[in-house]
């Protein structure tokens, strides 16, 4: 689809929702790299607290929810299901 033929409303509020979710994805896409570099450690050279680990998990989580609650805002998904069936 060419981005002319949507409706400018539609572009608009596509715009807040992609800002709304950029801060998040970024901080994803960081720690998935950051955790990827530990493959060019040697076995068991850095101690890693479970703790730690578990805050990573937790922030990763709340900015999975955080996208998934903005996307709905957007366009709900059941409510676009419903409007493509009739």
């Amino acid at each position: 689809m060419q981005v002319d033929q949507i409706d400018r409303e539609v572009l608009e509020r596509y715009l807040e929702t992609r800002n709304a979710v950029t801060k998040r994805v970024d901080r994803i896409v960081a720690v998935a790299h950051l955790l990827g570099l530990l493959r060019h450690c040697p076995d068991d050279s850095i101690e890693v607290s479970p703790s730690a680990l578990s805050v990573v998990a937790y922030l990763v989580d709340q900015d999975i929810c955080g996208i998934q609650e903005v996307w709905d805002d957007f366009l709900f998904p059941g409510d676009v299901e419903s409007a493509l069936s009739e």
